[in-house]
């Protein structure tokens, strides 16, 4: 593994981009479509991105893109030279959609070390993509997934224990590949409506709007 991201996300997901991708997902039901948006992504100090550069600075030759803009951005970008990994670390801004799948089917493994966090839908992403996550331990994320079974958690805040982690899953293939099955397909019956789900959910809605 040579390459780790952080994609800080909002939004909706879009099924439907995914499942041109990988047909297999439409198994599991059907989508919502989106637009293609850019990514108003903002770095601000909850994310963790701070924390992140401190890890990365124990390890070498591990790249990192970091997605978003924000009042923080140039503090970042000065803390990578202060730290020496300016060249492993690239601030790529805000991104079209696209792209940010793009980076992400790139990537090895995506790294999300907010300090506090609900649900976020980037986690559903790298799930359908095949992106192992390592992610901070807090909100919904630590309801959402399992340590060691559908992704590698660690405690906010905690640099070192998430600069173990990267390598951690850098150095196991096996481990890499078994988050990426578990994490798939968890999401694909956890969170994708199947067919029948939706029509019974529409006539329901149609009753109740006949009240």
């Amino acid at each position: 593994m040579h390459k780790s991201g952080i994609i800080p996300h909002r939004g909706k997901v879009d099924w439907n981009e995914f499942a041109k991708k990988d047909p297999s997902i439409h198994d599991y039901g059907s989508y919502i479509p989106i637009k293609n948006s850019v990514k108003k992504l903002q770095i601000w100090k909850e994310k963790g991105v701070e924390i992140l550069l401190n890890a990365l600075a124990g390890l070498r030759n591990i790249k990192c893109s970091i997605v978003g803009d924000g009042s923080l951005k140039d503090k970042l970008i000065e803390k990578t030279r202060k730290l020496d990994i300016q060249r492993f670390v690239q601030f790529r801004g805000f991104l079209p959609q696209r792209k940010v799948f793009e980076l992400m089917e790139k990537a090895d493994a995506l790294v999300l070390p907010s300090y506090s966090e609900y649900s976020p839908n980037v986690l559903i992403e790298a799930a359908l993509i095949g992106l192992p996550v390592i992610a901070s331990e807090v909100g919904g994320i630590k309801y959402l997934l399992k340590n060691g079974e559908t992704a590698i958690l660690f405690e906010k805040g905690n640099e070192e224990e998430l600069r173990r982690k990267i390598s951690f899953l850098r150095e196991n293939s096996a481990v890499r590949e078994k988050i990426r099955v578990n994490a798939k397909e968890f999401v694909c019956r956890s969170y994708i409506v199947s067919a029948t789900e939706r029509s019974t959910k529409k006539v329901l809605y149609e009753l109740i709007s006949s009240c």
